[in-house]
């Protein structure tokens, strides 16, 4: 995984959040002033919360691998020789040796484990859900009931919807169309299609209407596109960090 977009959007973040920490700088590739040298570090990020000035060292270099143990002595010598209330944070892939787990809660130092996947998750998306309603029916349908100027209407979510035939037998649901046309799409994210789902036979919806219980479709048309799903949320890794560092929860 390529980090730097991770550390921008981290940044990007960091600096909105005013809620209940305050940030006063976060810098890529910054140089940390330490007691015995200066030392360059992937992101450092300050920010003031009960009147203390915490300063988060953030490594990133080991996220697409294991934590070597040289790397993380080297690391908590850096976060001991810098003054005030540091922490120290190290991306990487998820930590089994008991010896690198165990120097890491000594020094304090958040080893943020993460297994970030190499290809691109694409999830569907299904928008634009449009049911054709066999009007003439319905409008002959209110007149035989005298309902002329009642409004039928069907529940507000499609995905809960139910289709039925002219027996009343219950068929399936709109979300089983939707997830019939996922399972046969291409998963390739950015691709997009309108689909035009007609029934063979006379279907009908149920309805709320304490008369008319059912209403006749003709069609059911909707957009299905697969969008690529972020494998990690920025804001909750900013959240997580700062929740280490102060040592509680910070809501």
């Amino acid at each position: 995984m390529n980090y730097q977009k991770l550390i921008d959007e981290i940044i990007i973040m960091a600096q909105e959040e005013k809620t209940v920490i305050e940030t006063v700088n976060i810098e890529k590739n910054a140089t940390v002033e330490g007691r015995t040298g200066e030392y360059d570090v992937d992101l450092l990020w300050e920010f003031f919360y009960n009147s203390n000035k915490y300063k988060i060292i953030i490594d990133f270099k080991n996220i697409n691998k294991q934590l070597p143990q040289n790397e993380l002595f080297n690391f908590v010598n850096l976060t001991n020789d810098v003054s005030g209330f540091v922490t120290g944070v190290i991306f990487t892939k998820p930590v089994y040796n008991k010896i690198i787990q165990n120097v890491a809660k000594d020094a304090g130092i958040f080893l943020y484990e993460v297994d970030f996947a190499e290809e691109i998750i694409a999830k569907p998306h299904i928008s634009n859900v449009k049911i054709d309603i066999d009007k003439e029916w319905v409008t002959a349908v209110k007149k035989e009931n005298g309902l002329e100027n009642e409004n039928i209407k069907t529940s507000s979510d499609p995905k809960h919807l139910f289709i039925y035939d002219a027996a009343g037998n219950c068929l399936e649901s709109l979300e089983a169309i939707f997830n019939k046309y996922i399972k046969e799409a291409e998963h390739k994210d950015g691709s997009s299609e309108n689909i035009n789902h007609t029934f063979a036979e006379e279907m009908f919806l149920t309805t709320n209407h304490h008369i008319i219980d059912k209403i006749k479709i003709k069609s059911v048309n909707f957009d299905l596109e697969f969008m690529s799903a972020p494998q990690y949320d920025p804001q909750e890794i900013i959240r997580n960090i700062a929740n280490f560092a102060v040592g509680k929860s910070l809501n």
